[in-house]
């Protein structure tokens, strides 16, 4: 049977399997090679080792994931990948552990595990496939970005002349359909606008123009 560990957290204790598989069928198998890989003697050179980790369930944040992974050996970094706009989960990150030997011992024993109905794809990283900036970020503690803010940055952005042509032709196509309605409804209302064949291009910075001249 699987023992329980508690950690602190927001003041309050959170009881969490030191081995769980997820899988009640598999349980005692999943428990020997975990207790394998805790009994792998970890490399002298103190060599860090990163897995990637795909096919993510929803709800696999990255406290469960720390809460899982932890039970294989020491995690010194990980991040979850997450969509910029709406801070959701992509579906697949990467676990840094203290001992490479660790880490490709997770990456076999993980890679095809069932979890809540999915198939996880766990791979070892070499050096050579490991980014400088992977786990850019991974220490910032995430939080959801505001809607209205989101909202604000997707209309102020720049548009280019292409784009703002077919704002301006979808909107004019959407007031003649409303005038239309309207005017089956009796109601005689009518808008005629004009797509201007050419739109005014981004201004640029004067001071950069003369700077350019000067030099």
């Amino acid at each position: 049977m699987a023992t329980e560990q508690h950690v602190e957290k927001n003041s309050s204790k959170v009881y969490i399997p030191k081995t769980i598989a997820l899988d009640a069928e598999n349980e005692e198998k999943f428990e020997k090679d975990v207790e394998n890989i805790r009994k792998k003697k970890a490399s002298e050179s103190n060599k860090r080792g990163v897995i990637y980790l795909g096919h993510i369930p929803r709800g696999f944040f990255e406290p469960q994931m720390r809460a899982f992974f932890s039970q294989f050996g020491v995690i010194t970094r990980l991040r979850l990948s997450r969509s910029k706009k709406t801070g959701g989960s992509r579906g697949y990150a990467f676990i840094e552990f203290k001992y490479e030997d660790v880490a490709k011992l997770v990456a076999e024993t993980m890679n095809n595990y069932l979890m809540f109905t999915r198939l996880l794809k766990c791979e070892f990283l070499p050096e050579d496939r490991v980014h400088p900036e992977m786990f850019k970020g991974s220490r910032r503690k995430f939080s959801h970005p505001k809607a209205d803010q989101v909202a604000a940055n997707r209309q102020n952005s720049f548009k280019s002349d292409e784009r703002l042509r077919k704002i301006q032709k979808r909107l004019v196509n959407k007031q003649r359909a409303t005038s239309k309605r309207l005017l089956n409804l009796g109601v005689q209302y009518s808008l005629d606008v004009q797509i201007p064949s050419s739109l005014p291009k981004e201004k640029k910075d004067d001071s950069v123009e003369k700077a350019a001249v000067s030099s």
